[in-house]
């Protein structure tokens, strides 16, 4: 049932431990591929857990206490505890964390694994129940591409030794952290003074309506363009805007075209792109 809630968290636009996600497939790029990923830390990479100078001591110490407001804030109960909890499984999965400079290697990273080999790597996971919750489509996707391979073979030990309360302890912060913004004002507020002025040093939050449209941009932008599109460009706006951008295109031809510096081979990539 863990393994089905991770996938259903992520529909829900929340964090699980394992991410999951899809664009184009880095090796087959006229296709999509379907990758999962190390995720699931409440500070923004492992380092924060781990690094020894003042600064990120105050950071986690802040943090574990920003997590115990946030829950008595919520009338959940155990806050303190609730926090100490949380942090020491953050800081477990944290440790398996692929450093971020190691992450930068797609190409090391790459792993396309046929779903019926998953087992392989995690023995003990529900993978029918996480690839079922996750409504994907076996048939049409040759394999999920793990990008952190190491990271999900400890976590399926992880998820072995750690406690169900614990991890229900952990789901409900990462539910409460991450939809804190559209909670009350009180949880907004706690939100912003850790995220906002204790990691990234802001002083003034953005003002609501400011957010608001942020919002509405993120969630459903397209579908705002298409109606700013019938309202402000009309058809004539989009004629003129054509020939602008086909004079653009043809000043770039004839520059090219003109260049010293470039072989001919060059110049026909060059005019192809």
């Amino acid at each position: 049932d863990l393994a089905v809630y991770f996938a259903e968290a992520i529909k829900r636009g929340l964090d699980a431990p394992i991410g999951l996600t899809q664009f184009a497939d880095l090796k087959r790029p006229t296709h999509y591929g379907i990758y999962a990923f190390q995720s699931g830390l409440g500070l923004p990479d492992r380092e924060f857990y781990f690094n020894t100078d003042d600064k990120s001591i105050e950071i986690r110490e802040k943090y574990v206490e920003h997590i115990a407001t946030m829950f008595d804030l919520a009338g959940l109960p155990d806050g303190d505890a609730a926090a100490k909890t949380i942090m020491a499984l953050e800081t477990r999965l944290a440790d398996e964390n692929m450093k971020k400079e190691d992450t930068r290697n797609w190409d090391r990273n790459y792993n396309k694994v046929p779903f019926d080999k998953l087992t392989e790597l995690m023995p003990n996971f529900n993978w029918d129940g996480w690839i079922e919750a996750a409504d994907i489509d076996t048939e049409i996707n040759q394999g999920l591409i793990v990008v952190t391979t190491d990271y999900v073979r400890a976590l399926d030990g992880i998820i072995r030794d750690t406690g169900l309360d614990t991890w229900k302890t952990y789901l409900t912060w990462v539910a409460l952290n991450q939809r804190a913004s559209m909670l009350t004002e009180d949880l907004d507020k706690q939100n912003f003074a850790f995220y906002g002025t204790v990691l990234s040093g802001a002083t003034e939050q953005r003002e609501r309506w400011k957010r608001g449209v942020g919002l509405v941009e993120g969630v459903v932008g397209e579908l705002v363009g298409q109606e700013y599109v019938a309202r402000h460009f009309p058809p004539d706006h989009k004629r003129h805007m054509d020939a602008l951008v086909a004079n653009l295109i043809e000043a770039y031809r004839r520059s090219i075209r003109s260049l010293t510096w470039m072989t001919a081979e060059t110049k026909a990539k060059a005019l192809v792109k």
